[in-house]
């Protein structure tokens, strides 16, 4: 099952499955799978990809339903992970990411399976979480031209305005 498709600026198209992260090269024709190895703390922590996105530095942020978040190097292959830890209330808010998103100045969104939406901070490398009304899921993410989020999930769509950390539900 295919459940998402990316194409980064290098012209790679990435593909994620429920069996991993493939790679396809679109000059050469030639795929690389990557799958979590629990011997190699380096590889993809889980295999299920739902939504990938590309930062302006060409690494590839993978959003994984079961392993969290993922930063991948491309120069190196190595990929860091961003996890749920209950312990450390800045560690990203649940590990089963169903969206990701990066504004226009740059800010990585991750929107989450019963968490809700999670705003990445660069410097220290933590996450702050914002809950919805509702189950709390995220499955997408879209910015206006006023900067204001909007989130699309299974109970209606949420408004999140950045600036004034204010989420405001919407339902038919």
């Amino acid at each position: 099952m295919i459940w998402s498709v990316f194409g980064d600026l290098r012209g790679v198209l990435w593909i994620g499955t429920e069996s991993g992260l493939n790679r396809l090269d679109r000059r050469t024709g030639e795929f690389t799978l990557f799958k979590h190895d629990p011997k190699n703390p380096h590889s993809l922590s889980y295999d299920k990809v739902p939504g990938m996105r590309e930062d302006p530095s060409g690494a590839l942020w993978i959003g994984t339903y079961g392993g969290g978040v993922e930063r991948f190097d491309p120069a190196t292959g190595r990929f860091v992970h961003y996890r749920h830890d209950p312990k450390d209330p800045h560690s990203l808010d649940n590990d089963l990411v169903l969206s990701l998103f990066f504004d226009r100045k740059g800010v990585l969104w991750v929107g989450t399976q019963g968490g809700g939406l999670n705003r990445f901070d660069r410097t220290s490398g933590g996450f702050t979480a914002y809950r919805t009304s509702g189950p709390n899921y995220v499955n997408s993410i879209f910015e206006d031209r006023a900067g204001i989020l909007w989130l699309g999930g299974f109970d209606g769509v949420t408004e999140f305005d950045p600036r004034a950390e204010r989420l405001t539900g919407h339902r038919h």
